[in-house]
């Protein structure tokens, strides 16, 4: 906890406000650490273009790692090589896919990320129909999954040195939310006194069934929420291989409060003593937490682009 209290100060006193009075308009308020030097970058290209974003510059960036893992198998002879495309993150990792930026100066810049993660996946199982002789005649069992997440960051980011590669680094605020795996599932063949324990595809059934046993089966799924909100800083390095265009990556490190919701899971199955089809429901509880760490992201390039 001693930990914990320390960080947060620490993170408090980055984010201190300043007001530049020499200014005739009242500018952006900036942290301490991230003051700028007012110092223009004026590396050129051959072609006298400006190699390095400049004051009052936007930038726009996107998580490429498919694209250079696409050419560099392509490099290795790889024959079975996926289309390229901008990746998503991971659902439960705090990152982003989309880049914002705009520089106050040269070597400083507002940032903020975006990410948006939905799936909604309908897979059909074909079964025998318990009502037919015929085995060629069948019915389907339907499951569909689920999921829905996001991740918005807002921060600052200062930069460092006057070549190709610049070092960055800085703070954000970020939120995170995670609607995990929702599943629901419709069986082509029902449980009925007449047939108590149906033909139907195993979407995870337990092995050691609990009341009612005969024709236990999963029947919905709901995994739960994550909610994540938290501070952290980070550094990074980013090369420039043409003019205002650059490849790079980041680390992060910081303190997150973290909520997970309660999980439930119902099954169906046929009670004889009733005569009846009962939902058997099993829950967890959630949690929360604070924490303290890294997070990284892993083999994912950031491609950008400045204009």
């Amino acid at each position: 906890m001693k930990k914990i209290l320390t960080t947060i100060l620490v993170f408090s006193s980055l984010l201190g406000f300043s007001q530049d009075e020499n200014k005739e308009n009242t500018e952006i308020t900036r942290l301490f650490i991230f003051k700028s030097t007012g110092a223009e970058k004026d590396l050129e290209s051959k072609n006298g273009h400006k190699i390095l974003p400049q004051k009052g510059d936007w930038g726009f960036g996107v998580n490429a790692s498919s694209i250079i893992e696409y050419f560099g198998n392509a490099a290795n002879g790889e024959n079975f090589n996926s289309s390229p495309g901008f990746n998503s993150i991971s659902k439960n990792l705090p990152t982003a896919t989309i880049w914002g930026k705009y520089f106050l100066a040269a070597d400083l810049a507002w940032r903020g990320g975006l990410d948006i993660y939905a799936e909604n996946n309908k897979d059909r199982f074909r079964v025998n129909d318990d009502n037919s002789l015929n085995p060629d005649v069948g019915v389907f069992d339907v499951r569909d999954i689920q999921q829905f997440g996001f991740t918005a960051s807002l921060g600052l980011e200062k930069r460092k040195g006057n070549s190709r590669i610049q070092g960055v680094y800085g703070a954000d605020v970020y939120v995170h939310y995670t609607s995990n795996n929702r599943t629901n599932i419709e069986y082509g063949n029902t449980i009925t006194q007449s047939n108590q324990n149906p033909t139907s595809t195993n979407f995870g059934n337990p092995t050691v069934a609990p009341t009612p046993a005969l024709g236990y089966r999963l029947l919905e799924a709901n995994l739960g929420n994550d909610f994540e909100m938290g501070l952290r800083g980070f550094i990074g390095v980013e090369y420039f291989f043409a003019p205002k265009m650059s490849i790079g990556g980041e680390f992060y490190y910081g303190v997150s409060y973290v909520s997970t919701s309660e999980t439930a899971v119902t099954f169906e199955g046929y009670e004889s003593s009733t005569n009846e089809v009962l939902e058997t429901s099993t829950f967890t509880k959630g949690n929360r937490d604070i924490e303290l760490g890294l997070r990284n992201t892993s083999a994912a390039i950031n491609l950008f682009f400045y204009f």
